[in-house]
């Protein structure tokens, strides 16, 4: 069921078995940023990623995310110093 909170062409390609139901659990990690998911879905199909080499970059890009909102977060600190 979880599958289902995936971007409609990422359910696509599992349901097409491009993506194993292992590699959507693990794109469910970056599901709140539906344009990495699919760009993750697409290079594991291009790639022919196994799940834990997908696993490894999905790992990568959480720690992405965490940079920019960390970023953000002393952007907001900066700026309202200077209001």
């Amino acid at each position: 069921m979880r599958l289902l909170n995936l971007p409609a062409p990422v359910q696509k390609q599992i349901a097409d078995g491009e993506l194993s139901a292992r590699h959507g659990r693990e794109l469910l990690r970056v599901a709140a940023d539906p344009a990495r998911v699919q760009r993750l879905a697409t290079l594991a199909v291009q790639k022919g990623q196994p799940v834990r080499q997908l696993a490894e970059s999905v790992k990568w890009e959480e720690d992405s995310i965490k940079r920019e909102q960390e970023r953000d977060r002393q952007l907001r600190a900066a700026r309202a110093l200077f209001a």
